[in-house]
């Protein structure tokens, strides 16, 4: 008569109890005592603990196969792959993404990685950085590809939120954070070929920090943690503009891979692979 009546039957429900109880609370009124009517249908409770979240972030870069493409593709730097992983691990750590975003922000960035042809040129690092960027923050990436957006806006969409912020003062953060201003810059030379630096605040700040000499825009000297990350920031990203403006070959982002990466992932959009 019943399935719960029969011997040996074991029902196991996995489910968020509270918002079940708002569920039946829409059903039957406000007032309703849904945790009394949902005990007429289990004995037992239990509440699983938390996965250890860096583990569960590492496990599903692994299961994309995002963690190999970056292990062995090609980047744009030396060290490009590690700093690619250390933000991705930092992006998806943060505590305002759930599990099942954190599954599905995994599972694009290993399609988007996985997607790349073999005989193509795309840096997985670069890619990576605005893939992330386009799933975290949409109006700034659109913003930014088409040359509308300052480097402060960018970089504060992608490396502003506070569980990033200590990601952001390491040596991979400081390269995350050149790649990102370097995008700006040669996505800017489309519209703003002579007047780059008057769109780009957070660098030329970063040029008159202590110790630096404004017109090559680099650091002398650097004593502190947070000085060395200045002079990595603006030496690479200041050599990387001045290497896209200087050599014309396609075009001016084409040293990057910044034009190729971001055809990518519009190519995907296309197929509605990312949304």
């Amino acid at each position: 008569k019943h399935l719960f009546d029969v011997d040996h039957v074991i029902f196991v429900l996995a489910l968020d109890r509270e918002q079940l109880g708002h569920s039946i609370r829409v059903v039957y009124g406000s007032e309703f005592d849904s945790t009394g009517y949902l005990r007429r249908f289990f004995d037992l409770d239990f509440r699983l603990p938390s996965p250890d979240r860096t583990e569960f972030v590492n496990t599903k870069l692994d299961q994309s196969g995002a963690l190999e493409q970056l292990q062995n593709g090609l980047v744009s730097k030396s060290g490009g792959h590690r700093a690619a992983l250390d933000l991705a691990r930092a992006f998806l750590s943060r505590s305002d993404l759930s599990l099942r975003q954190v599954v599905q922000a995994t599972t694009r960035l290993g399609l988007a990685l996985n997607s790349v042809p073999n005989d193509t040129a795309i840096h997985l690092d670069v890619l990576t950085v605005l893939c992330l960027l386009r799933m975290g923050s949409p109006a700034v990436y659109e913003r930014m590809a088409q040359g509308h957006a300052t480097d402060d806006e960018v970089v504060d969409a992608l490396l502003g939120d506070p569980a990033v912020r200590a990601f952001r003062n390491t040596s991979s953060g400081a390269q995350v954070e050149a790649t990102l201003l370097s995008c700006t810059a040669l996505a800017l030379a489309s519209r703003h070929r002579d007047n780059i630096l008057e769109h780009m605040p957070l660098l030329r700040r970063y040029a008159k920090w202590p110790g630096t000499q404004n017109d090559t825009l680099k650091i002398e000297q650097a004593s502190t943690q947070r000085e060395r990350i200045m002079h990595d920031i603006v030496e690479q990203s200041s050599l990387r503009i001045q290497y896209g403006l200087e050599n014309e070959i396609q075009s001016p982002l084409d040293h990057l891979g910044f034009e190729r990466a971001r055809n990518h992932l519009e190519l995907l959009a296309k197929f509605q692979i990312d949304e």
